[in-house]
């Protein structure tokens, strides 16, 4: 008979849950245990993996040990330093050429031609600590006649030797001399010594007062034969003119045969004339105002290392 459910009667399901082949083989009271027993395991199972995964890994490193026994570490490489600018072998004169010498030299010129006192010269010249005590006695009156230039390079080429640059130079005047450039740290520098072949005594005052102490002198040397006074003995001294830097002034110089100084004077045969710097003193008791005893070769050349 179909009987009508009241209000106080529970519905059953319409479908009761399907089991499974296994389920129909246990009783509603050991299933319900196995569902406990599942329960439990699926709460410890993923510290049990974690367990596992760190056994292996534990596993992994013992062997990666005993692997790596008795072997030589290598290594890792140190992190790369910052980049440090490596300081190249500075360029010589030779390597640059003479067109990017004389673009350089050129102005450097042609201020120092223009200036017109001692105090616009000293920080184009060489050795300004030393020479500016000379350039004010040369200068008297601090005064400088600006000589100027009227062209750069009139050789045709520069002379380059042991860092030094020498080139001729023309003057407003159309003189033409030699101007020496030193290469130093605050770059070239002009030899102001040289340009006016400056010496330690004027020749008026040398030949005057005969020192028999020494003093330097810019000359130029020419081979000759002239012997008198003091220097009488030819098979004892060897005799050379000697010419002020403007030309105005001749003395012979003498240096005695065979030595050493005799030997660093001497100039071949195809040497007519040489520019040098030498210490000069007069004898005792000189009877001559142009004849001298040649006591040092300074420098070969007119610039003074």
């Amino acid at each position: 008979m179909l009987k009508i459910p009241s209000a106080a009667d529970v519905t059953p399901p319409l479908m009761a849950p399907l089991r499974t082949v296994e389920e129909e083989q246990y009783s509603d009271e050991e299933l319900e245990a196995m569902s406990q027993t599942k329960a439990v395991s699926e709460r410890t199972s993923p510290w049990l993996l974690a367990g596992g995964a760190l056994l292996v890994l534990g596993l992994f490193g013992v062997g990666a040990q005993v692997f790596l026994a008795g072997k030589t570490p290598v290594a890792l490489p140190p992190s790369l330093p910052p980049s440090v600018p490596v300081a190249l072998p500075a360029t010589t004169l030779e390597e640059r050429g003479d067109l990017s010498l004389i673009a350089e030299l050129t102005p450097l010129a042609e201020k120092f031609l223009t200036a017109t006192t001692v105090d616009q010269c000293l920080p184009l010249i060489r050795n300004p600590e030393t020479v500016a005590a000379r350039m004010r006695a040369y200068y008297p009156s601090g005064v400088i006649p600006a000589l100027g230039m009227s062209e750069f390079n009139t050789h045709g080429g520069l002379a380059m030797l042991e860092g030094m640059v020498s080139a001729g130079v023309r003057t407003r005047d159309q003189n033409e001399k030699t101007m020496a450039f030193v290469a130093t740290g605050a770059g070239f520098k002009i030899d102001w010594e040289s340009w006016v072949g400056w010496s330690e005594l004027s020749w008026e005052k040398f030949r005057e007062t005969k020192p028999v102490q020494a003093s330097r002198f810019r000359v130029n040397v020419y081979p000759t034969e002239y012997y008198n006074f003091a220097f009488a003995d030819d098979l004892k001294w060897q005799s050379y003119r000697l010419d002020s830097p403007d030309g105005t002034h001749t003395i012979y110089g003498y240096v005695e045969k065979g030595s050493d100084l005799a030997r660093s004077l001497h100039l071949d045969q195809d040497t007519k004339m040489s520019s040098m710097i030498l210490a000069l003193k007069f004898p005792t008791d000189s009877d001559s105002r142009d004849q001298v005893e040649i006591v040092q070769v300074v420098a070969d050349g007119w610039v003074e290392k």
